[in-house]
């Protein structure tokens, strides 16, 4: 049940932030509510670790002792990763097409199974079992899903519509307002260019067939643009559901 309203919750705030990001800058409300779903346990996690760390490998009078116990240092780390997360499966949410839909789901789909898997095993302790699981389940599920859609992109080529034969005019073709915040705008413009480049990039490469290297990297950017929407969503959808389970709302 618990991963049925996690689900829901996670759709729910796709769709509000879909269709409210082109009107206003209170959209942001939802991509502070996802930062914040997926900062709680990613600092608990982070804390946990740090801490078996430096008491089985560090002298307590040490200085790196006292900085790995720094909860400062950890806030700060945690914080930023989870705002990399969200902004990254926020973007993805804005240029979504029917095919990310079916990985998105086949995402959620592998990391609720692992999740599961990983919880009926008895190898970790009880403290850190739920959260380890979560961070793990989320890797693992999103790399999966993130390279089996770049070889569905790669072996069908869905080449978007803006892509021209002159870089030029692919940028010039993505240069548009995207929502009537300033902030949005800025913000999706640049990415939306980066993402122009990177496709006009894998077009160009693939046709010529030049450069195996320049090809790869390119398609490694690729995976990891999606590996990192991925991570944000399972993220979300597992966070939730650990909460709902910790507070005993099954």
């Amino acid at each position: 049940m618990s991963y049925l309203i996690a689900f829901g919750v996670l759709v729910g705030l796709s769709f509000l932030w879909f269709f409210t990001f082109k009107y206003t800058c209170l959209a942001g409300i939802f991509i502070v509510f996802m930062t914040a779903l997926i900062f709680i346990n990613e600092f608990r996690l982070k804390i946990l670790k740090r801490k078996c760390f430096a008491n089985c490998y560090l002298n307590k009078k040490s200085f790196f002792y006292r900085l790995f116990q720094s909860k400062i240092l950890v806030f700060i780390v945690s914080f930023l990763s989870s705002i990399v997360f969200s902004l990254a499966y926020s973007i993805f949410i804005i240029n979504i097409e029917f095919s990310d839909i079916i990985f998105l789901f086949l995402s959620l789909g592998i990391s609720y199974f692992v999740y599961e898997q990983f919880i009926k095993n008895n190898i970790f302790s009880l403290e850190i079992k739920g959260l380890f699981a979560i961070d793990f389940a989320s890797f693992l599920a999103a790399f999966l899903a993130a390279f089996l859609l770049m070889l569905y992109k790669f072996n069908f080529l869905a080449i978007p519509s803006y892509i021209d034969v002159s870089l030029v005019k692919t940028l010039e073709n993505v240069s548009f307002s995207y929502s009537n915040c300033e902030w949005f705008n800025f913000v999706f413009e640049f990415l939306k260019e980066i993402e122009a480049l990177e496709w006009w990039g894998i077009v160009k490469f693939s046709v010529a067939n030049e450069n195996f290297y320049i090809k790869l990297f390119i398609w490694i950017l690729f995976l990891f643009g999606n590996l990192l929407s991925f991570i944000g969503a399972n993220k979300i959808f597992l966070n939730l559901s650990y909460f709902i389970k910790e507070k005993g709302w099954k």
